[in-house]
């Protein structure tokens, strides 16, 4: 089970037709195995905070599909503050 739904990550991007399905469920699930691998768990608890960090990471994979761009892409200060205080084990 993904951490957002379809209708969730469509409504993220505005995007109202379903032409893009597919796409959207392969950046949901590397949405998912991202935060996974971030809060080194199997599975991330389901709340608000990372329910946002995950359509936030979704939007960015849909919104900058292309290898370049005429900006630089940069990580999303946001996410990291929604996710950080949810890593578990991380030696700290």
């Amino acid at each position: 089970m993904s951490i957002v739904t379809l209708t969730e990550a469509k409504a993220q991007c505005r995007v109202t037709h379903s032409l893009e399905d597919s796409l959207f469920q392969i950046y949901m699930d590397a949405a998912d195995a991202w935060i996974a691998n971030y809060l080194n768990v199997d599975n991330p608890p389901l709340n608000a905070a990372i329910k946002g960090a995950a359509l936030l990471i979704i939007q960015d994979l849909y919104e900058n599909r292309g290898a370049t761009g005429e900006k630089d892409f940069k990580p999303n200060p946001a996410v990291d503050r929604l996710l950080f205080p949810y890593r578990e084990n991380m030696g700290i």
